[in-house]
């Protein structure tokens, strides 16, 4: 049995790093007057944004990113799922949204009270 070499140790190490950094989740949002501006990274990356942020009529709101595939996305607010390709709106659990970018990994949307 070979003994393992320190260079061998740090190259795994290094794969292992590279590894969980690519399955990240990110979720970011700016908000002003009512409307969020909202990037999510990774299928299952999710935002809270609060009543003051969005309006929402029933509180605090909860997006989901389920994932995209050829060029939708879906997203889902407290139990709807919806999907929106680049440029479309759609209404969802009372409210606008307006996708402005879908990729494989991540979509950019804002959101308003409908």
């Amino acid at each position: 049995m070979r003994p393992v070499t320190r260079t061998s140790a740090l190259v795994a190490s290094a794969a292992l790093v590279v590894v969980s950094l690519t399955a990240c989740n990110t979720s970011t949002a700016t908000c002003t007057n009512g409307s969020c501006d909202v990037t999510l990274g990774g299928k299952g990356s999710s935002i809270t944004l609060k009543t003051n942020q969005v309006r929402a009529p029933y509180g605090s709101v909860i997006v989901v990113f389920e994932g995209a595939s050829g060029g939708s996305a879906a997203l889902n607010i407290h139990g709807q799922t919806g999907t929106c390709t680049q440029g479309q709106s759609i209404a969802l659990a009372q409210l606008s949204i307006t996708c402005a970018s879908v990729k494989d990994a991540e979509v950019k949307f804002t959101i308003t009270a409908a």
